[in-house]
């Protein structure tokens, strides 16, 4: 279960700029201090500097956005 939460608030992460409060919500936690925590404990990182990070697929050829 907490997988398929993660994904989401790594999908929210991404794909929006919406408040982590406001993801942690959206993914099933109604604390955001729980969710910075658990997130932190199984993606090795704040959702914070998870959000920072550009993936991958966001950057082109020439290392651009």
């Amino acid at each position: 279960m907490a997988g398929i939460r993660m994904k989401e608030a790594k999908r929210l992460l991404i794909e929006t700029r919406k408040p982590i409060k406001e993801i942690s919500i959206l993914s099933g936690y109604q604390n955001a201090n729980y969710f910075s925590r658990m997130f932190r404990e199984l993606i090795g990182m704040s959702p914070r500097d998870f959000r920072m990070q550009k993936p991958d697929w966001m950057i082109n050829e020439k290392g651009t956005v």
